[in-house]
């Protein structure tokens, strides 16, 4: 029994002696998260913009603006989302994350007319999210600071 258990444990020796990296230090690597939305070059961009928008809470209604969910969608947007995609969500379906995401990657991936385009920047994305005109430079800053 002892020469089985000292000729086992050679083996084990001999074995993780020839699999150990030459600087002696193993890495671990996390493994990439699946992402389940097409574009998820902008999940950062998302996670901020969801942040300044909503503070992340998504069943925020901005009744002023009539913006609802976690990033803050109105009607005419959706009303185009809708007619470009056959669909026919409402307002209230912005209370979905997922749903707000896709939206948001469907209009940064595509044109008004939704036709594809190349992938946006950051900075593209956000400002055209935001909406036009020189609000867009400051709304571009405050999300900047929180990446």
């Amino acid at each position: 029994m002892k020469k089985l258990s000292l000729t086992l444990s050679l083996f084990i020796f001999t074995i993780n002696t020839l699999m150990a990296p030459p600087n002696g230090v193993i890495t671990i690597v996390e493994p990439t998260p699946i992402v389940y939305y097409s574009g998820g070059m902008y999940s950062s961009l998302i996670e901020a913009l969801h942040q300044k928008e909503a503070s992340k809470n998504d069943t925020l209604i901005n009744v002023r603006e009539q913006a609802y969910g976690g990033l803050q969608i109105r009607q005419c947007r959706l009303d185009h989302y809708n007619k470009l995609n056959n669909t026919n969500y409402v307002l209230t379906d912005c209370f979905d994350y997922e749903l707000s995401k896709k939206i948001f990657i469907y209009f940064t991936n595509h044109d008004s007319n939704g036709n594809k385009i190349p992938n946006k920047s950051w900075e593209k994305a956000a400002k055209d999210w935001n909406g036009s005109g020189s609000m867009t430079i400051t709304y571009w800053e405050e999300v900047k600071k929180i990446l």
